[in-house]
């Protein structure tokens, strides 16, 4: 979230965001195992959202096998280069490794034995808490944008949301 404390440093954050000198990084937790290529860095999507121009890159982070089972989950950073409306969940889903918990982009699939692929999402861990509570795994991690009144370039991030952890801890 951010907030500005004057009409002018307003201003000058829209006009940063409408220049796309703000670059954004989120992490997610997504069905699937995404490789890449030996030679790339990233995945690239460059899928239209509602018919406009988009873009993002994909890069896996951590690779997490079920324990007991096939399935396996990716953690990934993923960088937006436009800003379209859900264009990361929308992308995941274009890719088939859709966001673990997204309801309107991942939807349920079943796997052979006839169980949902997140059906570990319902599940309580020893202590008996609910691990996700049908949460939508996905987290803005970081954000780079030029200081509205010194225009000089600043980043600032969260650590990795401790709930993930968790919930690879439980996977593994």
């Amino acid at each position: 979230l951010i907030v500005a404390k004057t009409h002018q440093s307003e201003i000058a954050l829209k006009n940063a965001f409408a220049k796309q000198l703000c670059h954004k990084r989120y992490r997610a937790l997504v069905r699937g195992k995404i490789t890449l290529d030996d030679r790339d860095d990233y995945v690239i999507v460059e899928q239209p959202v509602q018919g406009k121009e988009s873009k993002s890159l994909i890069r896996p982070v951590r690779y997490v096998q079920r324990q007991h089972h096939d399935d396996w989950y990716t953690v990934v950073d993923l960088w937006p280069v436009t800003g379209r409306n859900h264009q990361l969940r929308r992308h995941m889903k274009f890719l088939g490794h859709p966001i673990v918990g997204d309801k309107r982009y991942g939807g349920r699939t079943n796997v052979a034995e006839g169980e949902a692929t997140d059906s570990f999402l319902q599940q309580a861990n020893n202590t008996g808490e609910n691990l996700v509570d049908q949460r939508l795994c996905l987290w803005a991690m970081e954000i780079t944008l030029p200081h509205p009144a010194t225009q000089k370039e600043q980043t600032f991030q969260m650590e990795d949301p401790s709930w993930l952890g968790r919930v690879i801890q439980w996977l593994e």
